[in-house]
């Protein structure tokens, strides 16, 4: 049984994601019209070895930004209030900003607050990178005893000095994906925005003003080499279904039950239980990458069709603890900390107007797959699946997938190498059996959206591999595809 871990002791570092995530958002519907022909509708002009492929179901829309800020968590009596007035990210293609009204970010007391950002598209990039965010909150109101003061936030004080100003910059590694959400975390508390002393001339105190104090963010904000830069996450999780595997080639949850879903973001993992189509929430565990001997627990539910839709919402997912505000465990509520969304990796829906449509995050029903999902960082390392599958029909007429073998491990493109394992260890804390059944692959080839060859990470969108000894299934040789739009 593995141990379990509350949300609010995690620590922020690349691949651990640690914070709030938005429900729903604008990013990544990936609807395009059914179609079962491998490689998504049609092989007229595409080179041989590309033939036969699922394709990316991933809409040409913008990227979702979703800025979280996590506040608290105090114990003062008293509120403590921020104004957010702006929030945007610049890049070499410009600034991109939130335009609405003002939003209050309650400091002492443990919240997270989003704030959804469309990232568009820039012309013949894979992915937009930002390096700078900048923030504006001002004022700052304090209600005590029913009785609400404010103060206006126009002084920003680093290395001990403040000086006048009402928003702050800092360095930023945000990488936003076309058509996918991704999640920026902001801790923030009320020390972060402290009062100072207003002193005359003479040295007289003559009153008290609030203050954004850098260092303190910075403080809260450090990534795990002691640096800080505000760092981005991948959110939404790409889910298989797992249930028609035999259980003991399945991962167990942390209560010894036997996983029905798996779950992977580029990021992160996560097992599910049941059946989230069958109307209830399930069990859903969330392991953190790089030594899962921990787990957070949550629940996750399948999509959602208004009536006379054509298009469903897709699942969501949260994760809970007891509010760490309260200093007495036993009074703790259990609050939700961690929302997202998830959607399978093939699914049809029927619309209200008779059609059907792709729903997943690829399309074509091929049974063997084997695809890779870029990190936030969008760097070397991407984690890669292998899988082989059959396909249902539903009695609307629409089909769905289920997977019959899965493994899992990651391609560096660095080294050209592949390292897979059966889906079975991903959870497991033991090295040894976590990399038992290994399977070694070696990248041949990197190919752009065109079919060109190209020696870029970021431009590749199929990978051209090798193995000696492939997963029962899995050809000796193929093509990876690459999930970005």
């Amino acid at each position: 049984m593995r141990p379990r871990l509350e949300v609010g002791n995690w620590k922020w570092s690349v691949g651990i994601s640690a914070l709030a995530i938005a429900l729903i958002g604008c990013g990544g519907s990936g609807s395009d019209v059914a179609t079962t022909v491998g490689g998504g509708g049609g092989t007229s002009g595409i080179p041989d070895l590309f033939r036969g492929l699922a394709a990316v179901n991933l809409d040409d829309v913008p990227g979702l930004a979703q800025i979280t800020f996590i506040t608290g968590a105090g114990r003062d009596t008293n509120t403590i209030a921020g104004t957010l007035q702006r929030v945007s990210f610049d890049d070499s293609f410009g600034t991109v900003a939130t335009f609405r009204p003002s939003k209050s970010l309650v400091l002492n007391r443990y919240h997270s607050q989003i704030e959804n950002l469309n990232i568009p598209n820039a012309l013949g990039q894979s992915t937009r990178r930002f390096r700078q965010f900048d923030l504006s909150i001002t004022p700052l109101t304090v209600t005590a005893d029913g009785i609400t003061t404010t103060f206006p936030i126009n002084f920003v004080r680093t290395g001990g000095v403040s000086a006048p100003g009402d928003s702050i910059s800092v360095p930023a590694d945000i990488r936003i994906f076309p058509g996918r959400h991704t999640h920026i975390p902001v801790f923030l508390d009320d020390t972060v925005i402290p009062f100072e002393d207003i002193l005359d001339d003479t040295g007289t105190v003559t009153g008290q003003r609030a203050v954004f104090d850098l260092d303190r963010l910075e403080e809260l904000n450090l990534t795990d080499e002691n640096e800080f830069t505000l760092k981005s996450i991948s959110s939404d999780y790409i889910a298989f279904d797992i249930s028609a595997m035999a259980a003991g080639d399945r991962p167990l949850l942390s209560d010894g039950s036997t996983a029905t879903r798996v779950f992977f973001s580029g990021d992160g993992y996560a097992l599910g239980a049941g059946n989230p189509f069958a109307g209830a929430s399930q069990a859903f565990e969330h392991l953190i990458p790089l030594g899962q001997d921990d787990t957070v627990i949550g629940r996750y539910s399948g999509p959602v069709s208004s009536a006379g839709a054509t298009i469903q919402t897709p699942g969501t997912y949260s994760l809970v603890q007891a509010n760490p505000s309260l200093v007495n465990p036993d009074d703790r509520p259990i609050l939700t900390t961690l929302q997202g969304i998830w959607k399978d990796h093939y699914r049809q829906t029927r619309g209200g107007d008779g059609s059907i449509r792709n729903i997943g995050y690829l399309r074509g029903e091929v049974n063997t797959v084997a695809m890779s999902i870029p990190s936030s960082e969008d760097g070397d390392r991407q984690d890669v699946l292998f899988l082989t599958q059959t396909f249902s029909v539903n009695p609307d007429g629409t089909r769905t997938a289920q997977i019959q073998s899965l493994f899992w491990g990651y391609l560096d493109f660095e080294t050209k190498t592949i390292r897979a394992y059966p889906i079975r260890n991903l959870p497991d804390i033991n090295t040894d059996t976590n990399i038992a059944g290994e399977v070694v692959g070696t990248i041949t080839g990197q190919f752009n959206k065109s079919y060109a060859t190209t020696a870029s990470v970021q431009l590749t969108q199929y990978v051209q591999f090798t193995m000696t000894s492939p997963p029962t299934g899995v050809p000796a040789s193929g093509v990876i595809v690459v999930l970005r739009r």
